[in-house]
């Protein structure tokens, strides 16, 4: 798949992975989005999120039954992303390239996060080489 290679270092998609390893401090890539989260912010990056990457972060908590604070932090960490509600045409668009490209083993809401991420010419702050497997720009680049 072909890479956006047209992107705005100020743009930045965050991605579930992100936020799980920043919320909880058990994962293993914890202290790097911490790291690459402040590195961000100290260049003035408009962070992103999409509805389905905030499901996707909502179901995790459920299915770890971790703590309820979780919900609340995340519901603060909304304050500080910019939130995109994705259409029909979204959702449709990510389904076709979902079927055409089922070797990646990318899901639904990776290929709305990388249309999303293509869309507003930025990176994605993830820890999953699947989205860069689709196209998608990562961040961190495998430090």
């Amino acid at each position: 798949m072909e890479t956006n290679n047209l992107f705005s270092p100020h743009n930045t998609v965050v991605d579930t992975t992100a936020f799980i390893s920043l919320l909880w401090r058990n994962d293993v890539n914890h202290l790097r989005a911490k790291v690459q989260y402040e590195r961000l912010l100290d260049i003035h990056s408009e962070l992103y999120t999409s509805n389905y990457i905030l499901l996707e972060v909502e179901n995790w908590i459920m299915e770890h039954k971790v703590s309820a604070t979780f919900f609340s932090i995340l519901g603060s960490a909304k304050d500080l992303v910019n939130v995109v509600y994705l259409d029909k045409n979204y959702h449709e668009h990510a389904e076709r390239l979902l079927e055409s490209n089922r070797e990646f083993g990318a899901n639904l809401t990776d290929f709305t996060t990388r249309l999303l991420a293509n869309k507003l010419k930025a990176r994605i702050f993830a820890f999953d080489q699947k989205l860069a497997d689709i196209g998608g720009l990562l961040i961190p680049f495998g430090e």
